[in-house]
């Protein structure tokens, strides 16, 4: 079993003027949510169990919108602001089975990387993981590596052209568990927020594994030019 997280309670505030009075990952594009899109690109994994996370905000709506395309998903509610994606994940941790694996998912993209979800499907516990893109826009995250065996990674700071896409994967629930723990306790946020990415580093201290993945393409969803862009592609 895949445990998928979701973290669905950012404020989109990109979103306000062309889609007023929605919630960014309910937004419908093409006849699907946004959410979906992302999903979707899971498409070759069986056995996910989903773990959405909404904001408190128009919850009964929304959350009846998942039950009704995913009746097994479960669903928390995040009552107030996060100091980043690390700590909003962790308010799931009572949903999450520490033995199993762990993919936390942006809702705002779409990809496809067979390597990756092979590799979801076949690692062990100490393996861990992502897709990349091509990119040397700031605002990623980017990974060096060497052959895949990723050796550092980086908050918005370009250090190669290998930028991460919103898809990371632990080998061990436990283990990111403890790490984010352990970052929100004991450190300053990484560029003002508790980051997913940065736990990597902390992976790689500990002596175990960390691969990357080129992805064979990737679309962003996180603005509405982008949106608009994708759908172009798709047409």
């Amino acid at each position: 079993m895949i445990q998928v997280v979701l973290p669905m309670a950012g404020e989109g505030l990109r979103f306000q003027t062309d889609y007023p009075n929605s919630y960014k990952p309910f937004i419908e594009i093409d006849g699907k949510y946004l959410f979906q899109y992302a999903l979707d690109s899971l498409n070759t994994i069986e056995n996910l169990e989903l773990i959405f996370i909404l904001r408190h905000e128009d919850v009964d709506h929304y959350a009846k919108i998942v039950k009704n395309e995913y009746p097994d998903a479960k669903i928390v509610i995040l009552k107030s602001k996060t100091r980043g994606a690390s700590e909003t994940v962790l308010k799931a941790s009572e949903h999450l089975s520490p033995n199993e694996k762990l993919l936390i998912l942006d809702s705002d993209l779409t990809f496809e990387s067979p390597d990756f979800l092979e590799f979801i499907k076949n690692s062990n516990d100490n393996e861990n993981g992502f897709a990349t893109f091509n990119s040397s826009l700031q605002r990623f995250s980017y990974c060096q590596h060497v052959d895949g065996a990723v050796l550092r990674v980086a908050e918005k700071e370009v250090i190669s052209d290998r930028a991460i896409i919103g898809a990371y994967f632990f080998g061990s629930t436990s283990r990111f568990l403890n790490l984010a723990k352990g970052a929100i306790s004991n450190e300053v946020p990484n560029v003002g927020e508790y980051y997913i990415s940065p736990l990597y580093n902390k992976i790689l201290e500990l002596g175990q594994k960390v691969f990357c993945f080129e992805a064979a393409s990737y679309s962003s969803l996180g603005t509405p030019e982008e949106i608009q862009e994708f759908l172009k592609k798709k047409s």
